[in-house]
């Protein structure tokens, strides 16, 4: 290959750099927005979410995780001969 078409690559590669941040962007983006809508909760759809700020407590759907986690924590807990 001549010093050329070397260059001409490393200009391409280059140009790509700012549309591989964007896909970047978009997919974290796409990932983030239902876990921020199902952790404070989604009010239009009618869910309740799973954390409050203001009070700092769980509510609907996180009390019934937290519930689930304690029964399996209890469950391995359990003297088993």
């Amino acid at each position: 290959m001549s010093l050329m078409s070397l260059k001409k690559k490393k200009i391409n590669l280059r140009q790509d750099n700012g549309s591989i941040m964007m896909e970047y962007v978009i997919v974290t983006l796409l990932a983030a927005i239902p876990i921020f809508l199902v952790w404070h909760g989604a009010e239009v759809l009618g869910y309740p979410g799973v954390y409050d700020m203001s009070t700092g407590q769980l509510k609907g759907t996180g009390l019934e995780i937290q519930a689930f986690f304690q029964q399996v924590m209890a469950g391995i807990a359990m003297p088993l001969p």
